[in-house]
């Protein structure tokens, strides 16, 4: 089977492929995944929102295109689950990592599935958490799995579903149309003071190879990264236009 990935990937949604010989890996770009797609592909993988870029995949046209070729989508949504609005239910499959924009502890991750993908998959890892009944589950020998994806839970690291419980619930009752609208904003206001193309994305990302701005910006205790030659700069909904005049001061 083929599964389609996108060049620059975060390596968690690839590695996984990889490590199975029965499949072929094929990467492309990320501006040609839907065109990339093909009837022999059965699986296209990617992420929402680039890691290393921040770039916004074109979910639409990648819809499009493996719905034309009958390909399985699979969307990791870390990147953008509480900060870009998405649905999930778009997808034969998602994944998220709630540490990032979720601001929860990390431990806490959410997978969902298609009822056509969901037919199509066997748990690995099957315990008592993924038992029609959990309770019913503590012991075998036998087993009576979910019917549906809390087939593939895994027991909960507790303390940590404690701290996103609260956190998930204040996203949930936020517009994410308006955070994604201030933090965009922010980026592109951050862009137009550095004199770089608008990138639309809550994530900024430009060349600094040697990582000389990123050193900057780290002397004036902004917290930032360096990923892939890039220095990556983002705004959540706490910031301000007085985070992106902080920045730009820094670098001058």
């Amino acid at each position: 089977a083929e599964v389609l990935c996108v060049d620059g990937d975060f390596s968690s949604i690839v590695f996984p492929f990889l490590e199975r010989k029965a499949i072929r890996v094929r990467n492309v770009p990320l501006a040609a995944l839907a065109e990339s797609i093909t009837d022999d592909t059965w699986l296209v993988v990617f992420s929402h929102v680039q890691s290393a870029t921040g770039q916004v995949a074109d979910v639409a046209a990648i819809l499009e295109a493996a719905g034309a070729h009958e390909t399985y989508t699979f969307c990791d949504t870390t990147q953008s689950a509480g900060v870009h609005p998405v649905d999930a239910s778009l997808f034969d499959a998602t994944v998220c990592h709630s540490y990032k924009w979720l601001c929860s502890p990390r431990g806490v991750a959410f997978l969902t599935l298609s009822e056509r993908f969901d037919a199509q998959l066997t748990p690995l890892q099957a315990g008592w958490y993924a038992g029609d009944d959990v309770w019913k589950s503590c012991y075998g020998p036998q087993i009576h799995l979910a019917a549906n994806a809390r087939r593939f839970d895994v027991s909960p690291a507790w303390p940590a579903w404690v701290g996103a419980e609260p956190a998930i619930r204040m996203f949930s009752e936020l517009d994410i149309d308006e955070v994604w609208a201030l933090t965009s904003g922010l980026g592109d206001a951050l862009c137009d003071g550095l004199g770089i193309p608008q990138q639309h994305q809550a994530i900024v990302t430009w060349a600094d190879p040697d990582g000389r701005d990123l050193g900057k910006l780290i002397a004036a205790g902004i917290k930032a990264s360096g990923r892939a030659g890039r220095l990556r700069a983002s705004f959540h909904l706490w910031n301000d236009e007085s985070d992106v005049a902080a920045v730009l001061a820094a670098l001058r």
